[in-house]
């Protein structure tokens, strides 16, 4: 992980974080750039940035290295200094929206952690009515990306997500849900230190499922790593079960291939699919998966919020049972879970088969009680025109009949 030329950093007090919001309120005109002389630096025009964005004072940048929902993530450096940072700039002008109010929680977050697997806030400000921060630049690959490179196997990927699931879970100890976590969001470092970025979305509570979507139609998560109470705008049940949820559809990634839904469809289908179906378990995507593996990735990906792990260190710990060879918390569904979940991917084709199993049901009952009344005795019937005695059922079905032994006889003794 690289850091700046200046080891001090900039004046990040909340006083600082006041200045620079009575500056938005003046005008454009106006910027609050801490960490550089007032008007110092050199705006360089004609970046390729979305637009020719010029560069805000003190910088120089010298690529876009990302690009989301929220903003722009580019390569610049410092004047006067040959260590790269990370420069972000808000993809709207800022204002009270959304987009502003993510971009300020960012701001608060990377400025109150101190965590290794966060990289550090250097200075933030506006420019052109946009508000920009800087922080260290981290030189590392997306997970699904440095295992590819790498040729990791199965053992190495799960060694890998139990430390994205320890820095995850350093954030959840500090009050902090991610909210956002995917592979865009979390880089590998050739050392192979995990760095979680775009805080943006860090504990923003959608107040319904509407507002799950921004102003642009994007969502707020992606939907292949959005937990069903996110898609479902449930503001209440949102939890560490959550980031849970998403640090298992990326173990589904880096295991199976694939997410736990197929979200290759329009943005309100696969929100949907997240919200209402259940995720499809992971060795049906991959058979070769091992049982209690699977089971793992099945719990921290479970419909049911309160079935997952309760925290990415719970998932972390039963990865590293399943590495070191001993049994996992998460145990393979037992074949009631296996049915119903078999009936919800199969809703029609199991309405099917039950009315056929109960149309069966009742005619097997139906005979079996038949079956049963003509073999149990019932009643003692006498035909004395005939001399006989027979034991009939409660359906009149003879069981065994006795004829009078002599002549005359009255009445038969059974």
């Amino acid at each position: 992980m690289g850091s700046p030329g200046d080891s001090s950093g900039p004046d990040l007090t909340p006083l600082a974080a006041m200045r620079l919001l009575h500056a938005l309120d003046d005008g454009p005109d106006r910027n609050a750039h801490s960490g550089a002389p007032d008007g110092g630096g050199t705006a360089v025009a004609g970046v390729e940035a979305g637009g020719g964005l010029a560069a805000p004072p003190g910088y120089c940048i010298a690529e876009r290295i990302g690009r989301g929902g929220g903003g722009t993530v580019y390569r610049a450096f410092r004047e006067g200094s040959d260590l790269p940072v990370a420069l972000k700039v808000l993809a709207m002008p800022l204002g009270s929206g959304p987009e502003a109010q993510r971009a300020w929680r960012e701001l608060d977050l990377l400025e109150s952690l101190r965590l290794p697997a966060v990289p550090r806030l250097l200075d933030y400000g506006t420019h052109d009515g946009r508000l920009f921060f800087v922080t260290e630049f981290v030189d590392g690959r997306r997970p699904d990306e440095h295992a590819d490179a790498e040729r990791l196997g199965v053992r190495e990927r799960v060694a890998m997500l139990g430390r994205i699931c320890d820095a995850v879970q350093s954030l959840h100890e500090h009050g902090v849900i991610h909210r956002d976590i995917k592979p865009a969001n979390i880089l590998i470092t050739p050392a192979g230190a995990v760095v979680i970025l775009d805080l943006g979305l860090a504990s923003l509570l959608a107040e319904e499922a509407a507002a799950t979507l921004t102003s642009d139609g994007q969502p707020v998560g992606t939907p292949a790593y959005m937990s069903p109470e996110q898609a479902r705008g449930e503001r209440s049940r949102l939890s560490t079960r959550t980031d849970v949820y998403a640090l298992g559809a990326l173990a589904y990634l880096l295991l199976t291939g694939h997410t736990p839904h197929d979200t290759r469809a329009s943005l309100h289908e696969a929100v949907r699919r997240v919200a209402q179906d259940p995720p499809r378990p992971a060795r049906t995507l991959e058979p070769t998966l091992p049982k209690p593996l699977a089971a793992v990735l099945d719990k921290a990906c479970s419909q049911a919020q309160e079935r997952r792990y309760a925290s990415a260190g719970e998932l972390a710990a039963d990865l590293r049972r399943w590495l070191a060879g001993r049994p996992v918390e998460a145990t393979p569904p037992g074949p009631w879970v296996r049915m119903v979940r078999r009936v919800q991917r199969h809703p029609i084709a199991a309405t099917a088969t039950a009315c056929v199993l109960v149309a069966a049901g009742t005619w097997g009952g139906t005979w079996a009680s038949v079956w049963r009344m003509n073999q149990q005795p019932y009643d003692v019937f006498v035909d004395s025109t005939r001399r006989t005695a027979s034991i009939v059922t409660r359906l009149g079905k003879p069981l065994h009949t006795w004829e009078a032994a002599r002549e005359g006889a009255s009445a038969l003794r059974c």
